[in-house]
């Protein structure tokens, strides 16, 4: 789920406009950052990379300037979160060269499904990163395609069912890549003086004047210069859109393929409050900041009920899903209660989901240490019992409390020390996401995180 930002601006100014909006994706990758501008001196390609947050990274840098910029926001796959010593290498963009000499550079978000045993296989003696998009760039040096769609193409092929958003540049051109089944978002926009930026989210391009924001068709290579030029390179057979997107990664103001992110978020709170009875129904609703915001407001909504504002997230530590290391101790450190007013009463926590169950076993048992009568949990997705192998850094069942529980939200909730656990069904779910105006269908997702059932090979 790494944030992706690509910018062609003909005044020159595409390294700092990159950079802003590599601030505004910064909720999608927090590992690391990395930067390439094709200057106007002959310096060419630029590349600066490292550990951190975008601010942490180019903080007292001198961005040149450049009409084509790229910015990655790090969120490590391929069980590669952990190596943080590696981004200087391993951060994107990775250099487009061709003949030994630097023409472009690229970025992507999601999992190229199956390419690191190709890599391992094929080009083990030219490998300079460990990551699964360098077998994009080998194979892009080695085609002999001459026009640059059909070369993308070329690069792509074996790999090209994979869950991708891509951007890149080659020769002065920008352009962008999102795979046949629509796994990972990605959205385009213009802006004055002949800007265009392509990135993960439209929360990037919400402000510096960009409009007509759209989002690249999936299977569809986008080229960006003086003008548009669109090529489908791999047909879209069906789509395999990530519920996930709309449920926790995506920023509430984004939208994604026409659905509004806080729109999904409040039909979830709805649907869920549905499944609280009367008897069961809570004196409070204490929403965990920030995803679970919108989810938690509307389940007060409907169950008649004033949502507490107890828990304070700490802005400057970060994500706790898409770190490593004890998670449990970075909760403690990322939220704070205010007072401790609980005493008592039958509070209702509502988050986004819980995967793993790190963050809400320690909200519960700070629940209970101030004084709560009973402690219920409502989430927004429902629980996971399969890995994911599409772009999220989950490859164990063994770590996911769905399968733990084995799918029932009694037993989850036992295992969370919580009295109960309400969660809406994958149907739900999706149900959510086509209710608030999406052009996508009931058969549009990837649910394979609950189900089991991969729409691209995992190997």
């Amino acid at each position: 789920m790494c944030g992706i930002v690509g910018i062609y601006d003909p005044s020159g100014n595409a390294g700092v406009l990159a950079i802003e909006g590599g601030n505004r994706l910064q909720h999608r990758g927090q590992d690391g950052a990395g930067l390439a501008v094709s200057t106007l001196t002959e310096q060419g390609w630029v590349f600066v990379k490292g550990s951190g947050m975008v601010n942490d990274v180019f903080r007292d840098r001198i961005i040149p300037r450049g009409k084509i910029a790229l910015v990655h926001t790090r969120y490590g796959t391929q069980n590669a979160s952990a190596a943080k010593v590696d981004n200087d290498r391993d951060a994107a963009p990775l250099e487009l060269s061709v003949n030994g000499v630097v023409r472009g550079a690229y970025a992507h978000n999601g999992d190229l499904v199956g390419a690191m045993p190709i890599l391992e296989r094929d080009y083990n003696g030219r490998r300079m990163t460990r990551v699964d998009s360098e077998l994009f760039g080998l194979r892009f040096a080695d085609s002999q395609e001459e026009e640059l769609e059909d070369r993308v193409r070329d690069a792509l092929l074996p790999v090209y069912q994979g869950a991708y958003a891509l951007v890149g540049a080659f020769d002065q051109q920008l352009f962008a890549v999102r795979d046949p089944f629509g796994f990972r978002p990605l959205v385009y926009a213009q802006g004055t003086g002949g800007k265009v930026i392509v990135a993960s989210e439209s929360h990037a391009c919400s402000n510096n004047g960009w409009y007509d924001i759209a989002d690249v068709p999936p299977g569809f290579f986008l080229g960006f210069n003086s003008g548009f030029l669109t090529a489908e390179l791999f047909p879209s057979q069906r789509r395999a859109h990530c519920y996930f997107e709309w449920d926790y990664k995506a920023r509430p103001e984004s939208i994604i393929d026409s659905a509004g992110v806080s729109e999904v978020r409040q039909a979830l709170g709805k649907i869920v409050a549905q499944q609280i009875t009367v008897t069961a129904r809570p004196d409070v609703v204490i929403s965990v900041p920030d995803s679970g915001n919108e989810f938690g407001h509307a389940l007060a909504d409907c169950l008649g009920v004033p949502v507490m504002p107890w828990l304070l997230r700490g802005h400057y530590v970060g994500r706790v899903f898409i770190t490593e290391g004890d998670r449990r101790k970075k909760t403690r450190d990322k939220l704070s209660l205010i007072g401790r007013n609980v005493q008592g009463k039958h509070v209702l926590l509502a988050d986004d989901s819980i995967i793993r169950g790190t963050t809400m076993i320690e909200l519960v048992a700070a629940c209970r240490d101030a004084g709560a009568r009973e402690v219920d949990i409502a989430v927004s997705s429902p629980l996971w019992s399969h890995p994911c192998h599409m772009g999220i850094n989950t490859k164990s069942r063994e770590e996911l409390l769905g399968f733990l529980a084995d799918g029932s939200l009694a037993l989850a909730a036992e295992i969370l020390n919580a009295d109960r656990l309400y969660a809406p069904s994958i149907i739900d779910n999706k149900r959510a996401i086509v209710g608030v105006g999406s052009r996508l269908d009931g058969h549009s997702f990837c649910d394979a995180c609950v189900t089991g059932e991969y729409p691209v090979p995992v190997r």
